[in-house]
């Protein structure tokens, strides 16, 4: 089944744009009872290791002492890393990620980036801002929620590891009770999702002008560029670079121009 092309979503905040028909496929948990690390393991759990294997059983129950949940025993500012084998290069689309039901703080703005370097091995150190970034959740998370963060469509190429970290301000003692990663089902359709009257800052490769956003989109290019800041009124494209991920401060409230980032459709 597909969508047609060029269709509009609208919403309070945001439009996305859909670039090329979607086709709509089943999907398949790819982390599920996959091999996993993680920069620590909390040990004052009685009667329970809360380790990494305990994000891919399947069971999201949020409740810690069910023995389903991930509990880290980093400090704030620490490494507070999980990761996870996917046994396989994929081009990652969305995550799922379920919080505990209680201390929801330890998973606001959490970062999901991808790896092709096995970090699975003991002593393995993973440093923020070394890795390619899927996204950035950009709100604080819920408990007993599950929270999804759609991945850039223009990383490439495929990803065998997918971490999961806290940020550097987060409080430490990194907790998540379940992970679920899905691949995408059509690399050629994607969505340009819009934040009005927002910029990137500090970011930007490359300015042209155009006549049109859609015109701005086009000129992003995979590997090359992984969102674009269009002004309307000035026809002017920005053009903006971060592998990496960039800052959430960076993204500054900026009258008459638009953010664009892009996803998978």
């Amino acid at each position: 089944m597909l969508k047609k092309a060029y269709l509009l979503i609208k919403s309070l905040t945001y439009i996305e744009i859909f670039l090329s028909p979607v086709a709509i496929l089943s999907a398949q948990n790819l982390a599920l009872n996959k091999s996993t690390a993680s920069s620590s393991v909390y040990k004052k759990v009685p009667g329970l290791v809360p380790g990494p294997n305990l994000l891919v059983d399947g069971n999201a129950n949020p409740t810690l002492s069910m023995g389903h949940c991930y509990h880290g025993g980093d400090p704030g500012g620490g490494p507070n890393w999980v990761v996870v084998d996917l046994q396989g290069s994929f081009y990652v689309d969305y995550v799922y990620v379920f919080a505990r039901n209680g201390n929801a703080d330890r998973l606001d703005y959490f970062i999901v980036g991808l790896t092709s370097i096995n970090y699975l091995a003991p002593a393995s150190n993973i440093l923020r801002g070394s890795y390619a970034m899927c996204g950035q959740y950009k709100y604080k998370t819920v408990v007993s929620a599950r929270h999804t963060l759609k991945c850039n469509a223009n990383l490439v190429p495929a990803y065998r590891y997918v971490i999961f970290q806290q940020p550097a301000t987060g409080p430490g003692l990194f907790t998540i009770c379940e992970l679920e990663v899905y691949a995408v089902t059509n690399l050629n359709a994607k969505i340009w999702k819009r934040y009005y009257n927002n910029r990137l800052i500090g970011n930007s490769f490359k300015v042209i002008t155009v006549n049109d956003r859609m015109r701005c989109m086009i000129k992003c290019l995979p590997g090359e560029c992984y969102s674009v800041n269009f002004r309307q009124n000035k026809s002017t494209c920005e053009l903006n670079k971060h592998v990496n991920g960039y800052a959430l401060s960076s993204l500054n409230i900026s009258l008459e121009w638009d953010f664009y980032e892009v996803q998978y459709a």
